[in-house]
């Protein structure tokens, strides 16, 4: 089997899939999902740009990481603590309001916050992907993380067990953006075609989750 171009991947952002999914491939593949930066690049204002900022801080911070202590008899796996250390608080001269934005960003005028953003959302599909993973059919595969994904809101919206939500939640990807607090329309779907060995899709997704480390992927 050839190796896959880059330029074979095709990416669907929202916006191709409002009426339908039917576009994405339903043929085997591999595919990711990636935040998509753009859609925070609106900025009319230093608080506009606190605001989206503290949210892909939200989105974007592992809840927990996984270390491991050594002992002369046994390694033991152990969960951390993480805490949000790229941002920090400081107080406005002006108002004296408290800001969670970062000491260097209190100095840059509404124009470079405009700038860092429109430099940020040309970076969705360079950086590390939200989730990986291998599918016998891509559209199948886009439909059911979809419909995990509002399934969850709907528990949410409904006033469901927090427990129960989160149970349902951690099944899928879909499960887990949706009570991470993302929104549909922060995310792409971005898939190539290519044949699937069913005997060996188990070991490719185990290789590339570990390989990327994506912050929803499976654990």
């Amino acid at each position: 089997m050839l190796p896959l171009k880059i330029d074979e991947f095709q990416l669907y952002p929202i916006e191709k899939t409002l009426s339908s999914s039917s576009a994405i491939p339903g043929k085997s593949g591999m595919y990711a999902w990636y935040l998509n930066f753009s859609k925070f690049s609106t900025i009319s204002s230093k608080d506009d740009f606190e605001k989206n900022i503290i949210k892909l801080d939200e989105l974007l911070t592992k809840d927990t990481l996984t270390g491991s202590v050594k002992s002369f008899f046994k390694r033991f796996n152990v969960d951390l603590n993480e805490e949000r250390i790229w941002l920090d608080q400081f107080t406005t001269t002006t108002t004296g309001k408290v800001i969670t934005v970062g000491e260097k960003l209190n100095t840059l005028t509404l124009s470079q916050c405009q700038d860092i953003f429109n430099y940020l959302s040309q970076f969705s599909m360079l950086v590390s992907p939200l989730y990986v993973g291998i599918a016998k059919s891509l559209q199948t595969r886009f439909d059911g993380h979809k419909r995990a994904f509002y399934e969850i809101k709907k528990m949410q919206a409904d006033g469901e067990d927090p427990d129960v939500i989160y149970e349902e939640a951690e099944k899928s990807f879909g499960g887990r953006a949706a009570i991470r607090g993302f929104n549909w329309e922060h995310l792409i779907f971005a898939c190539a075609e290519m044949p699937v060995d069913r005997h060996t899709i188990q070991s490719q997704e185990f290789l590339i989750n570990r390989l990327y480390s994506p912050i929803l992927g499976r654990k």
